[in-house]
């Protein structure tokens, strides 16, 4: 925290409590105004913060990661708890018994539609579906590879991001911070990016999206 954003932050109290004890016209804009001067300097301190930072990786892109995540874990929000009614009329509440419970049902959904053999049905099978036997001749013969991505074209992306979309499976990264500190945050991502392409392989942490063929 900066002194300017510490000052702006006493100033942004000051008039707030002045404003309750006299709820004058002049006290709500001298409130308003030190509540926007307050945000900006909290902003303007947190990107020199995260371009500092990003400078710093550079040389160690390893533990950017690290770095970016204490802004990014909130521990503000508590996980939702999930309850299910079994068929007794049993309300079930501990989540081991949940989770079991969640299981059996999906795993024995499609025995209804297809038979008892839904159950064996394994990743292998896939390579049998009619959607993916039409993808393969659709594009037999296709070329395709990985190229190297440059740092413009990382910033690029992240600028274009919309902060109104879902931020996906995790929601700890908003897209307005990552907009944010576009800038000092694309070097190091093109580094991981770029370290995955020659690896052919993505990062643990990255591995939580999965994109199927079936229609």
């Amino acid at each position: 925290m900066t002194s300017t954003w510490k000052k702006a932050i006493r100033n942004k109290r000051k008039h707030a409590i002045l404003f309750a004890k006299n709820q004058r016209p002049e006290n709500m804009e001298l409130k308003r105004k030190y509540r926007n001067i307050a945000i900006h300097e909290r902003r303007k301190a947190i990107m020199e913060y995260w371009f500092a930072k990003s400078e710093e990786l550079k040389s160690k892109p390893r533990e950017f990661y690290n770095a970016f995540r204490p802004f990014i874990n909130s521990k503000t929000k508590e996980s939702t708890l999930i309850s299910l009614k079994t068929e007794e009329g049993i309300i079930v509440k501990d989540q081991c018994e949940v989770a079991e419970q969640l299981v059996n049902y999906f795993t024995t959904a499609a025995v209804s539609i297809v038979g008892d053999n839904a159950i064996c049905i394994t990743e292998e099978n896939d390579d049998n579906h009619g959607s993916v036997k039409a993808l393969k001749e659709a594009y037999l013969g296709t070329h395709f590879e990985f190229n190297q991505v440059s740092k413009d074209q990382v910033q690029k992306a992240l600028e274009n991001i919309n902060p109104n979309k879902s931020c996906g499976w995790d929601p700890r990264a908003p897209p307005k911070l990552l907009k944010n500190v576009a800038c000092g945050i694309s070097p190091s991502l093109m580094t991981l990016y770029n370290s995955c392409i020659e690896l052919g392989a993505m990062a643990l942490c990255m591995e939580n999206g999965r994109v199927d063929a079936r229609v």
